[in-house]
């Protein structure tokens, strides 16, 4: 029976993306993360383990005395596509620009209160409360991402195709983090210590991501390091807006040095500058 030469292993692999897989774990830890590969959980859905190709783990705040602690934990799915991914975008609406309270950012308390008349308060999450919007790169920016599909070769034709990625991609980063934001929880506001932890879902992709703002005319893509996509979705366990990031390999040391960790930095601020920030919900 013929036997694979060195050539045929390393071409294998690369096809398989696990190599891929490596090269962003060694980008990861060495951005100060503490990495796992191939890192499994349940899925209570389907009742199995399903497994996240990178989960990054770093704390960047540590109060002893206050017994505050601050977190990042990044959560990545890597793709090797060799097309590429086109982004949809439009202006978001008041709403979004606003109101906005991702799940993904878990805090102590999950309010403050806001005197709205002498005997009426009104329950605000600490994203709104400490405006913490306008120091987070998604929320400063004015596009959304409103659909995605990857450019394919079909027959003497290119198709924007998107059978099957939301399944593969979006969904299990999702399952991802609902499983361990419900083992955080028990603990951010537990007795003893306080946590503020920081979930970044993310893909990324080896190259090829543009975006498209279909409010310009003429229509013309761009390429792009990140593309941040919202997405509701409604499956067993998982239930509400889900915020991941898209990343381009070249761009992943940007994206966590300018744009993840100035938003981080300011939350550290506030913990330094008042630790006992969320020992009580007052506004």
């Amino acid at each position: 029976m013929p036997q694979p030469n060195e050539a045929h292993i390393l071409s294998a692999l690369q096809q398989s993306g696990y190599l891929f897989e490596q090269e962003v774990a060694d980008q990861i830890e060495a951005l100060g993360f503490h990495v796992d590969t191939g890192w499994a959980f349940r899925d209570p859905e389907l009742e199995k383990s399903r497994e996240l190709d990178v989960r990054g783990i770093k704390r960047v705040f540590h109060d002893e005395s206050n017994k505050l602690s601050v977190f990042i934990e990044l959560l990545i799915e890597c793709k090797a596509y060799e097309n590429p991914m086109v982004f949809l975008q439009r202006p978001k609406n008041e709403r979004e620009l606003q109101h906005a309270a991702p799940k993904e950012y878990l805090f102590p308390v999950k309010h403050f209160r806001k005197q709205i008349r002498p005997n009426s308060y009104q329950e605000v999450p600490p994203f709104i409360h400490l405006d913490l919007r306008r120091e987070h790169y998604y929320y400063s920016e004015t596009l959304k991402a409103t659909q995605f599909s990857k450019i394919v070769r079909k027959g003497s034709e290119w198709t924007a195709n998107h059978e099957g990625i939301y399944d593969a991609l979006v969904l299990p980063l999702a399952k991802a983090f609902e499983h361990q934001r419900r083992d955080t929880l028990t603990r951010v506001a537990g007795p003893g210590w306080r946590y503020v932890w920081l979930f970044f879902p993310m893909v990324v992709l080896r190259d090829g991501l543009l975006a498209l703002d279909v409010s310009v005319k003429p229509l013309e893509p761009k390429t792009l390091g990140r593309v941040s996509f919202v997405r509701h979705m409604e499956s067993g366990t998982v239930n509400g807006f889900y915020l991941i990031d898209f990343v381009k390999f070249s761009h992943l040391g940007d994206y966590v040095g300018k744009e993840v960790d100035p938003f981080v930095n300011h939350v550290v601020e506030l913990c330094k500058g008042n630790p006992r920030l969320f020992e009580t919900q007052g506004a």
